[in-house]
């Protein structure tokens, strides 16, 4: 597949890295997630915000969040007795030093953070690895 193809926010179909095989042997061998980080960028996140060449990315894919809510929703819609608040604060404060997106290769994110796989695990992934973007679903 060709990057200059890939803009940022696409969800992209491709083989997961080894390592992340590797790592989790329940991983499927393919795998989606959205293109977050284009050759040449820098991608960090910082307390939970997703921030491109240092500038805050605005999206709903650029913060962690957790069952579609941010921290602030999660905590006032979920019965506490069902959650380890310690677990959910620290995941929606989420660091990640930054990250250089070289040549023929992306960073991708699942859209919910705490369920997936992504290049916060793996680090930037391979253009050559992409099988295809997703462009919607058959019901």
């Amino acid at each position: 597949m060709n990057y200059s193809a890939i803009q940022r926010g696409d969800v992209l179909y491709f083989n997961t890295p080894e390592m992340a095989m590797e790592a989790n042997s329940f991983l499927p061998e393919q795998y989606i997630a959205r293109a977050v980080g284009l050759p040449g960028e820098t991608v960090e996140i910082i307390n939970g915000q997703v921030f491109i060449d240092h500038k805050k990315l605005e999206s709903f894919y650029s913060t962690a969040t957790a069952r579609g809510m941010g921290e602030e929703e999660y905590f006032e819609k979920m019965d506490p007795s069902n959650i380890n608040e310690e677990s959910m604060r620290s995941y929606f404060a989420t660091n990640m030093k930054s990250v250089k997106v070289e040549e023929n290769t992306v960073f991708v994110l699942v859209d919910q953070w705490w369920r997936g796989t992504d290049s916060r695990d793996f680090g930037v992934l391979p253009i050559d690895t992409i099988k295809g973007k997703v462009l919607g679903y058959k019901k």
